[in-house]
């Protein structure tokens, strides 16, 4: 299928998150562009809400979901705030 066929395929994790691009470098080397999202680290969005354990956790949880499934759908991403 190659490269250009999954790219076709992909679908965002997120339904807020969109693809801008991509393609193949001249090297040969495959790449996307996805649109930047602003926001703050999650740490500090939960310090100033004064979040408890529980809460925090039922915050970091689907994050870590969505993390796995880019990863195993060989994602590369930068910061994940």
């Amino acid at each position: 299928e190659g490269f250009e066929g999954s790219l076709a395929n992909w679908r965002p994790i997120s339904s807020t998150l969109s693809l801008r691009d991509g393609g193949t470098t001249g090297d040969g080397i495959p790449y996307i562009v996805l649109e930047y999202i602003e926001g703050v680290w999650i740490t500090e969005y939960c310090r100033a809400r004064n979040l408890s354990v529980r809460e925090r956790l039922r915050l970091f949880l689907p994050v870590c979901s969505a993390a796995d499934y880019a990863h195993r759908h060989f994602v590369v991403h930068r910061d994940i705030k």
